[in-house]
């Protein structure tokens, strides 16, 4: 996805950005904000939206699919159908890759203990070098 002068490293987009790189009138987000359950843009401290990735992606596959469907279907039916499919795509993605995740990974345990020996002798290092100041 091309988000032009707006990097993908970036964390929030106001709505401004997002008007500018989706092509979508602010007016029309705030709709489908009410009537798609599944599109929720979080509020900063200042009340202002801060659209994430995932919300700019889901705008921009929502949009694709109401321009290729017209208004045959409701804005509602077309936002949930386009959810499920960014949904699989993201699960699949996930699946096809190496992902290591808390549940996949298993703890070594012997890592764990040379890891917890080397802090217990640093701290009685540290404590031996206070006692002798």
């Amino acid at each position: 996805m091309n988000y032009g002068q707006f990097t993908p490293e970036k964390i929030y987009w106001s709505s401004p950005e997002v008007v500018q790189l989706t092509g979508v009138p602010a007016h029309t987000l705030r709709y489908w904000e009410e009537v798609i359950p599944c599109l929720q843009i979080p509020k900063g401290r200042a009340k202002k939206r801060m659209y994430r990735k995932q919300d700019i992606d889901f705008i921009l596959a929502l949009k694709a699919e109401l321009e290729t469907r017209g208004k045959a279907e409701t804005i509602s039916f077309i936002g949930k159908k386009t959810a499920s499919k960014l949904k699989e795509k993201t699960q699949s993605a996930l699946d096809s890759s190496k992902v290591v995740t808390p549940e996949t990974r298993k703890p070594n345990l012997q890592a764990l203990q040379n890891l917890r020996s080397e802090l217990l002798d640093a701290i009685s290092r540290l404590n031996n070098s206070k006692k002798k100041t």
